[in-house]
């Protein structure tokens, strides 16, 4: 019974609810030491666990503010004068650089926010509303390259999730879908039998299925794109255990979200 009781505790240990264990004394020296180390060892991991949850937050905010710094000073060389053309393209560079930057700090920072466990608040998401929305958000986007975008709700499903990760999830893959898509494409998007199914027009040929969620990768020479964010939206998928994974059919691209049966 001891040793079960110690098994029920750490089943139900959850690092961002940290309590220390208070298992209850067996005056049995085996039961009473595994007890004490299994306590020690979680205290420590929680210890751990808020020193990166620290460096996290304060790179947040200090890598943030010279960059911001550094765009005030472009923002100010873009306006002084004379300013020829030469000048004009160098500093249109820089700008463009420090920008990226900025964007592969927050992809960065974000990701470790999601591997430190940082979005422990879950609600009940309603999934084809939610999709629209995403959706509309990048309407306009896709008109000005002339491509449609189509939601098919086929079956409506309730998942349990931060809404903010699985509004990360989505943005990626739409993002995803409309930067390599071509002229004249299409995006869509259907939920059936608890799935998730993005699927593009693009390039006419299949992408590495085993590099495509690997951090850093890029099809292409797209200079615009740090690599992360399908990188991001696989492991929020881990955290919610969701599996997702790619496809190259017909001439489209398919990325297919499962989630699991409540």
């Amino acid at each position: 019974r001891p040793f079960y009781d110690a098994l029920d505790t750490m089943k139900q240990y959850k690092l961002t609810r940290h309590a220390s264990l208070q298992p209850a004394a067996t005056h049995i020296r085996e039961f009473d030491e595994l007890n004490k180390t299994v306590t020690e060892l979680l205290d420590r991991n929680y210890q751990l666990y808020l020193a990166q949850k620290e460096f996290t937050e304060n790179a947040a905010h200090e890598m943030q503010t010279p960059l911001a710094i550094l765009q005030g000073k472009i923002d100010l060389l873009m306006q002084t004068e004379p300013l020829n053309e030469d000048q004009a393209n160098l500093i249109s560079s820089l700008e463009e650089t420090n920008l990226r930057l900025s964007k592969l700090n927050k992809s960065l920072l974000f990701l470790s926010k999601i591997e430190n466990n940082q979005f422990p608040q879950t609600e009940r998401i309603t999934i084809c509303p939610f999709v629209q929305r995403i959706a509309d958000q990048y309407q306009a986007a896709a008109d000005l390259k002339g491509i449609s975008i189509k939601i098919q709700c086929i079956e409506e499903m309730v998942v349990e999730a931060n809404p903010t990760l699985l509004e990360v999830l989505l943005n990626n893959l739409f993002s995803n879908a409309l930067r390599y898509n071509r002229p004249g494409g299409a995006i869509l998007a259907a939920i059936s039998d608890r799935a998730l199914v993005v699927e593009n027009t693009g390039i006419d040929e299949a992408l590495p299925a085993d590099k495509i969620f690997a951090r850093f990768y890029k099809s292409g020479e797209d200079y615009g794109s740090v690599g992360l964010g399908l990188a991001i939206a696989k492991k929020i998928c881990d955290g919610y255990h969701y599996s997702i994974d790619y496809q190259f059919l017909r001439g489209h691209h398919l990325f297919r979200v499962q989630f699991p049966s409540p």
